[in-house]
């Protein structure tokens, strides 16, 4: 059996990347089913108190890489054109979830992985 197992290929030659994926830290802020829930948060992001941002969305306590006053401030400077940085993108295979991506690490996303998560995009639309 052994034998067998071995003249099978490796993972790393399958990938064209290794890596961890897009690494959140807090999903239920981050990722949302429509784009509608996504824009209202982010918005609440431009306007709201620290505070009532904690109690509104459930957010506790900040962690190393992911901090509310992080994604305030990357939410903020782009308060003008939000709608640019929605983003739908797999969430897990086939769940497509909307997004604020800027490609910012330590920002509204801990870890963007810009690397791995252009492939979590949809494809582009067919040109004629």
């Amino acid at each position: 059996m052994l034998e067998e197992y071995e003249q099978g290929f490796s993972v790393q030659e399958v990938f064209q990347i290794g890596s961890t994926g897009i690494c959140s830290q807090r999903d239920h802020v981050v990722f949302h089913r429509d784009k509608e829930s996504l824009l209202k948060l982010l918005k609440d992001f431009s306007t709201l108190e620290p505070s009532e941002l904690r109690r509104v969305y459930n957010i506790k306590k900040d962690g190393r890489d992911w901090r509310l006053e992080y994604a305030i401030k990357d939410v903020k400077a782009n308060a003008n054109n939000l709608e640019e940085y929605i983003v739908s993108c797999q969430y897990r295979p086939f769940d497509f979830y909307y997004t604020y991506y800027t490609g910012k690490s330590k920002s509204f996303i801990a870890y963007p992985r810009g690397e791995v998560f252009k492939h979590m995009l949809p494809p582009p639309p067919n040109k004629p």
